[in-house]
C-alpha cells in the first residue's frame, strides 16, 4: 500500500467565486471552508466505512455533512459535493479512508484559503478574522 501524500483535489471549482465575490458571507470564511470540506468528507468516510457504497450511502453522506457542518457552525454549500464525492470516489478514495480528509481535502482547502486571504489582501478583507489572529486592539488615540 503506498503512502497517502496531499493531492490536488477535485472539487476546487465553486470555491474561488466565494472568496472573491462573497467575502462577507459566512460560508465563504476560513472556518466554514476548512472546516466544513474537512467535516464533510469525515462525513462520507464514516458512511462508507459502516455502509459502503450506493444511492442509499450518498444520500446519507450528504445529509450527514450538512447535519454535522451545522453543528459545527461551519455550514459550506459545496461541502455535501466533498461527502457524495467521498462515497462514490473509488477505491483510492476508499482505501485511504479518514486520512483522506486531512491528507488531500484539509490540505488543498488551507492551500486555498491561504490563496484566497492573499488575493483579499488579509487584512482588509477579512478584518474581524485577522485581528483575532494578531490580538491587535483599535488604536485608541484615533477617536479623541
Amino acid at each position: 500500500m503506498q503512502p497517502l501524500r496531499p493531492r490536488l483535489w477535485s472539487p476546487w471549482a465553486p470555491r474561488p467565486p466565494l472568496f472573491s465575490l462573497s467575502l462577507t458571507a459566512l460560508f465563504a470564511r476560513p472556518w466554514s471552508v476548512i472546516g466544513g470540506n474537512v467535516i464533510s468528507a469525515l462525513a462520507g468516510s464514516l458512511v462508507v466505512t459502516l455502509l459502503g457504497t450506493g444511492t442509499l450511502a450518498a444520500m446519507l453522506a450528504v445529509a450527514l455533512a450538512i447535519v454535522a457542518m451545522q453543528i459545527g457552525r461551519c455550514l459550506h454549500p459545496p461541502g455535501g459535493a466533498v461527502a457524495l464525492s467521498v462515497v462514490i470516489g473509488g477505491p483510492g478514495i476508499h482505501a485511504a479512508g479518514f486520512a483522506y480528509a486531512f491528507a488531500t481535502v484539509g490540505f488543498n482547502m488551507a492551500l486555498l484559503t491561504l490563496a484566497g486571504l492573499a488575493y483579499n489582501r488579509g487584512a482588509d478583507a477579512l478584518p474581524g478574522f485577522v485581528r483575532r489572529l494578531r490580538g491587535s486592539k483599535p488604536n485608541i488615540q484615533e477617536h479623541e
